[in-house]
């Protein structure tokens, strides 16, 4: 059974369609607990449920996200309250569930965030393992999986984590939160399993588009205005140049933006729901902003292009990487003159990002932890 919490307020995240299965559970803070009424006192008289090592500590940490996000400092004085009482309160709630169930681990999909934190903590003094499962892109600038000084203030973190490929897990290791021996590659076995059924039912690629060459670009919610400005402007330089190229775009499932006003001929608007793995077999390169479908799209050897909208990494020569619109056509057009030398070296990078055998290795994981 799956206990899902994907929003803080409690609730389910709103899709207009169903997606959800009947295996999972979504939690709710029941009337009659202590944790209701603690949270319901919080919100009504602003008590506090816990007492800090250092009020002069916690002043600093205000006063410096104040100046530096430019916010007034009662705002995140009352917003950090709020998220440090709120996080006690489930971590109880949450200690009370496993107190009761006695669960032999816990996997988490997400590790960071007030409810995956509160969690970690709560199965950490109960002794119960706590291990994330890798879910989406990990770089070098992700403060939840790496900072620049070692630390012993690890209790909100999980115990574990099963990385998709070893790429990643060094990374983590030598990041100085998680506990090198605990990070652990072991590879995506659902995109394995899916990567041997298309290969069983492999079949032509089927034209998506009335184009020579398609490119599919997934979108992120968190920088949607930006994203249909860049693919806009693509679009028009694409038609400006005749090149015979078009673009599906695939806004993000948790994206509620319609996108009725991207409107160009060279752009064509897929369901968001659409299965996106379904679209690497149909597709000649696929192109993302920050996103694990890039990575998943080159174990299809689908050649990609990472967006870098807000330009953190630095410029190369690779065309595997761009900053700009112009960029990316300029990759886009030397990716499929190449076509083939592409496709060979995106099917050799893959396996960095994925562990080869994943069954295995989570079998063995799991052996180890004596849960088989």
């Amino acid at each position: 059974m799956v206990f899902e919490w994907p929003e803080t307020t409690g609730y389910r995240r709103k899709y207009d369609r169903p997606v959800y299965s009947w295996h999972h559970v979504p939690m709710h803070i029941p009337l009659w607990s202590t944790t209701f009424w603690d949270l319901l006192s919080h919100k009504i008289t602003g008590r506090k449920n816990y007492a800090l090592e250092s009020e002069e500590v916690f002043q600093q940490i205000i006063d410096y996200v104040s100046t530096t996000a430019c916010v007034d400092t009662d705002i995140v004085t009352r917003d950090m309250v709020d998220f440090i009482t709120v996080f006690v309160s489930i971590k109880h709630f949450l200690s009370n569930i496993l107190t009761k169930i006695k669960p032999r681990a816990v996997l988490i999909r997400c590790g960071y965030g007030r409810f995956p934190m509160a969690l970690s903590q709560a199965c950490r003094e109960l002794q119960i393992p706590a291990i994330e499962l890798q879910h989406g892109l990990i770089t070098s600038y992700l403060p939840a999986y790496r900072r620049s000084t070692p630390t012993t203030n690890k209790d909100c973190i999980p115990d574990y984590l099963l990385a998709q490929g070893e790429i990643y897990a060094e990374m983590v290791r030598n990041g100085n939160l998680f506990d090198k021996d605990k990070v652990r590659s072991v590879g995506y076995p659902y995109l394995q399993q899916i990567l041997k059924e298309k290969k069983r039912g492999s079949r032509q690629k089927e034209s998506s588009s009335r184009f020579a060459h398609t490119i599919l670009f997934t979108s992120q919610w968190i920088v949607a205005k930006e994203i249909q400005e860049f693919i806009t402007t693509v679009a028009d330089h694409l038609e400006k140049q005749h090149l015979n190229i078009g673009i599906l775009f695939k806004p993000h499932p948790y994206d509620t933006n319609s996108y009725s006003n991207l409107q160009n001929k060279q752009i064509i608007l897929v369901d968001k729901y659409e299965d996106i793995f379904q679209l690497f077999t149909n597709v000649d390169i696929h192109s993302t902003v920050y996103s694990t479908s890039g990575l998943e799209a080159m174990a299809f050897s689908v050649p990609n292009i990472f967006v870098d909208l807000y330009n953190i990494t630095p410029k190369t020569e690779t065309p595997y990487l761009v900053h700009s619109p112009a960029e990316f056509i300029e990759s886009v057009t030397t990716i499929l003159a190449n076509y083939q030398d592409a496709v060979a070296e995106t099917k050799a990078t893959a396996d960095l990002f994925f562990t080869p055998s994943p069954e295995e290795h989570f079998k063995k994981f799991f052996t180890e932890l004596k849960i088989l």
